[in-house]
């Protein structure tokens, strides 16, 4: 069985801590909620939050807002997710080109429950032909088992995991997908309750 993934596309290099934190984004989330996204080297810390935390518009009112995608194509959890855990889907809402899906591991075969514009674009697949389905719809004839394994082992163990494995779009055209899986934990329980 495979996980849930997030396929990221690096949209601009890391210029920096200082960089990395919109002052409006430090308002909303404390620091110490930040700490552990750089703590845990996550992905979201890894490739470019200064891009996803620095996308703001104007609203009505002249106030500095943050851009998400239209409510339609966001993540809407039905469990209460950790503070830490909130932050990187918050995060990863604020540009509609960034290529991720949440998986259930209560769901009998860990399903996709949510796949974003940018991975439905990336591959090829309608919301409809993923959601539902597990992450390995996209493997084919070249993808190494010990890879799928890896990934395996890391949701058997609830850790997080990276690998770039070979994996296919729906026009059957190879790409290799640089694989981050991160357990999201219940804010509450403190279990796993989703992968990204």
């Amino acid at each position: 069985m495979m996980g849930g993934a997030a396929i990221l596309m690096m949209m601009e290099p890391i210029q920096g801590i200082a960089e990395l934190i919109n002052e409006k984004l430090l308002r909303q989330h404390q620091m110490q909620d930040l700490l552990p996204l750089f703590a845990l080297g996550s992905f979201a810390a890894a490739y470019g939050l200064s891009w996803l935390i620095s996308c703001t518009f104007k609203d009505d009112d002249g106030d500095e807002q943050f851009f998400y995608l239209p409510k339609e194509h966001q993540f809407k959890s039905k469990k209460r997710l950790s503070k830490k855990d909130q932050l990187v889907v918050d995060m990863l809402s604020t540009h509609e080109d960034l290529s991720w899906v949440v998986t259930d591991p209560e769901m009998k075969d860990n399903e996709i429950v949510y796949a974003s514009p940018g991975f439905c674009r990336f591959t090829g697949y309608s919301k409809e032909d993923i959601e539902g389905k597990n992450c390995r719809f996209l493997q084919g004839p070249k993808t190494d088992p010990k890879d799928v394994a890896l990934i395996r082992n890391a949701i058997k163990h609830t850790k997080e995991a990276s690998i770039c494995l070979l994996n296919y779009r729906k026009d059957g055209t190879p790409f290799h997908n640089q694989f981050f899986l991160m357990p999201m934990y219940d804010a509450n329980s403190g279990k796993c309750v989703y992968f990204l």
